[in-house]
């Protein structure tokens, strides 16, 4: 049962958000894994329990050094107003990427956090975590990003130990790839933009055309021949049997083959 809302007005909007989040100088390492871990929850909600578990933190205090960490980052960059304040007139830190409600289970009352719609709807368009599929979260969650600014050499592999391996997905290869092969799903051809409009727009799944998996190291990618386009009907295709994913040729048969009149 609901005993109280937050919901304070947003004081950063979406574009902004684009901005911050692609800052690592503001938004680091461990606020990146605890953004993933809300972005993929129903309703972008979860409690601090639950996250600290999934991020294997020992205990929920952790967070709270985090999240006013990265809004004081956020404010020493950013000439914004409207943020929310307390009955004291000090800055209700928690609120500028949340919203959040109270709510009564048996004797104890839990405090759930709820991402942003703006801060959610920057995460979407700008594909932070679109390498994760809802289905295959481990418990723990984690995103990084190595780039070498001089020479672009785009690093990508390092594996995390999990529930099952995961692998660093590079920002900037993903825009690099999208630039060169477009927003077109490279096995059916379908574009987002162009079937949902300006909802669709930027909403593109990035496959590794060898597995990451596969490799288990880090390793130097080339974004326009590694990388490919693809929707995630046919991403999800592809990895339907994680032991041996479908190459792109052979979902493009399998698909050719079940679409022939």
């Amino acid at each position: 049962m609901i005993y109280k809302k937050y919901e304070d007005p947003a004081c950063i909007d979406k574009e902004t958000w684009k901005e911050i989040l692609t800052d690592r100088q503001i938004a680091g390492d461990e606020i990146l894994d605890v953004l993933n871990c809300l972005y993929h929850m129903p309703g972008y909600k979860l409690n601090g329990k639950e996250i600290a578990r999934k991020l294997n933190y020992k205990h929920h205090a952790r967070l709270n050094l985090l999240v006013p960490e990265f809004v004081d980052k956020i404010r020493a960059k950013h000439d914004l107003k409207g943020f929310p304040v307390n009955s004291e007139g000090k800055i209700r830190r928690w609120h500028v990427p949340f919203n959040g409600t109270e709510e009564k289970s048996g004797k104890k009352i839990l405090y759930f956090w709820i991402l942003r719609e703006e801060l959610a709807r920057a995460i979407q368009e700008i594909g932070l975590f679109n390498n994760r599929f809802p289905d295959e979260l481990p418990e723990k969650l984690a995103y990084r990003e190595q780039l070498n600014e001089k020479d672009e050499i785009f690093k990508e592999g390092i594996c995390k130990q999990v529930i099952v391996n995961s692998y660093e997905r590079n920002l900037r290869a993903r825009a690099k790839c999208l630039e060169a092969h477009g927003y077109d799903c490279s096995v059916c051809g379908f574009n987002f933009e162009k079937h949902y409009g300006e909802l669709g727009k930027d909403m593109i799944h990035v496959h590794h055309v060898k597995s990451l998996s596969s490799i288990g190291k880090e390793y130097r990618i080339n974004p326009i021949e590694d990388l490919l386009p693809v929707c995630p009907n046919c991403h999800a295709m592809i990895h339907r049997n994680k032991n041996n994913p479908l190459s792109i040729d052979e979902l493009r048969e399998i698909v050719k083959a079940n679409n022939t009149p």
